[in-house]
C-alpha cells in the first residue's frame, strides 16, 4: 500500500497548496508586488494565531482508499489462513497403522534410527557370542552349534539359548502365530503371547512368545523375544529351561535378552 501523498493527498504535516500563502504558488489573479490588506479583527485574529483550516484535500475520497485497504487485508488474512491449513494437513494426514498390536506412527527412513548403542560388558559368569548380523551373551561354558539361520547355545542338563533370523509379515503377532500353528513339540500348551509394552529397542516392535511342553527330562518351560527390525527381517531370541529350574534362572534369563543387540544395517 502506497503513502498517501501517491494518491493526491500532501505529505503528514504539510496543508494543500494554496494561492498567496509563503512557499506555495501566486494567485494567477494578483499582483506579486502588491501586499494585500488583511482586515483586523477578534475572528481573523484567532484564525491567525491558528492557522486556517485546509480545505478538503483533492484526489479520490476517503471511504473508497479504506475500502481498498480492507479488502487487501481481508486477502492477505484468507492466504495465511490457507497455508496454515495446508501445513496442519500434511503434519498429521499420515495415516497410522497397526503393528504388534499397536498402534504405532508411519515408520520414518532406516536413516533416522542411529546404530544400538553397544551391550554393557558380560555378567559374571556369561560370554559375549557373535552370530549373523547380532550379539547376545549366554553362560560361559554352553557349546554352540549353527544349522541355517540359526545358531544356539546349550549345556546338556541346563539352560539353552537360540538364536534364529525370521521374515516378519506386516504384523508381528500374526508372525507369531502363524509360527506356534507349526510348532512340533509334545504336550505343547501356550502361556501367552503378548507385545511389549516398550520395547528395548528405538524403533523396533518387541513381542514374546512364552510356553511349555514335555521334554526327553520332563516339562520344559520357554520364552522366545521376536524383534521387528525397522530396516527389515528379524530376530527371535528362544531361552529355555526345565521347569524345575524356572524360577531360579530368572537372573539369568533377563540378562541373555538384556546383551542381544542386531545390526540395522545388515546389507
Amino acid at each position: 500500500m502506497g503513502h498517501p501523498h501517491q494518491h493526491g493527498f500532501p505529505p503528514p504535516g504539510f496543508p494543500p497548496a494554496q494561492g498567496n500563502q509563503p512557499g506555495y504558488p501566486y494567485d494567477q489573479g494578483g499582483d506579486p508586488n502588491v501586499t494585500q490588506a488583511v482586515p483586523r479583527g477578534l475572528g481573523t485574529d484567532i484564525f491567525s494565531m491558528q492557522g486556517a483550516a485546509p480545505p478538503p484535500p483533492p484526489g479520490k475520497p476517503r471511504g473508497k482508499g479504506r475500502l481498498v485497504v480492507l479488502l487487501v487485508l481481508a486477502f492477505v488474512a484468507f492466504v495465511a489462513l490457507a497455508i496454515v491449513a495446508v501445513s496442519a494437513f500434511g503434519a498429521n494426514g499420515a495415516p497410522k497403522k497397526q503393528t504388534a498390536g499397536r498402534i504405532i506412527p508411519p515408520s520414518p527412513t532406516s536413516a533416522t534410527y542411529p546404530p544400538e548403542p553397544p551391550a554393557p560388558a558380560p555378567a559374571k559368569g556369561m560370554k559375549r557370542q557373535q552370530g549373523d548380523g547380532f550379539t547376545i551373551d549366554v553362560p560361559a561354558g554352553f557349546g554352540r552349534t549353527e544349522k541355517g539361520t540359526q545358531v544356539a547355545f546349550s549345556a546338556k542338563g541346563k539352560a539353552s539359548v537360540r538364536v534364529a533370523k525370521v521374515e516378519i509379515e506386516t504384523d508381528l503377532l500374526k508372525t507369531i502365530e502363524a509360527a506356534e500353528a507349526k510348532q512340533p513339540y509334545e504336550g505343547y500348551a501356550l502361556i501367552r503371547i503378548a507385545p511389549l509394552e516398550e520395547s528395548p529397542y528405538e524403533g523396533a516392535d518387541t513381542a514374546e512368545w512364552e510356553y511349555a511342553y514335555e521334554g526327553r527330562d520332563g516339562l520344559v518351560h520357554v520364552v522366545s523375544r521376536w524383534v521387528d527390525v525397522p530396516d527389515g527381517g528379524g530376530y527371535a531370541v528362544f531361552y529355555s529351561v526345565p521347569e524345575t529350574g524356572w524360577a531360579k534362572a530368572k537372573k539369568q534369563k533377563d540378562a541373555v535378552f538384556a546383551s542381544f543387540r542386531f545390526q540395522r544395517h545388515p546389507d
